[in-house]
């Protein structure tokens, strides 16, 4: 797991979260207060993807979400069993009551 960190002047940050065959991005834009959430991950589900979202919205108090989610690839079966797993993009874009 790796974590990339970058704080801007005088707000705003860029932070990535690297996990095995997964990451998560988010982007904030206090001066418009927006941040866009990218979270890419290999599951049978979106169930991870929408429990992520939510957490976020709760923590940065968004007003509205607008996800668009992206199927990449075809079916791919990293372990035996009748359901395979695939890769799912997501993406969040969360506009926020108040200014960060």
């Amino acid at each position: 797991m790796k974590n990339i960190f970058h704080a801007f002047k005088p707000k705003g940050i860029t932070f990535v979260a690297i996990i095995s065959q997964s990451h998560v991005a988010i982007h904030t834009y206090p001066e418009f207060a927006h941040v866009s959430l990218d979270i890419f991950t290999c599951s049978r589900t979106q169930i991870a993807h929408l429990k992520l979202i939510k957490y976020f919205k709760r923590k940065f108090d968004a007003q509205t979400v607008n996800c668009i989610a992206v199927e990449r690839g075809p079916k791919i079966t990293f372990r035996k069993g009748p359901r395979p797993n695939r890769i799912f993009r997501k993406t969040a874009s969360m506009f926020f009551k108040k200014a960060l």
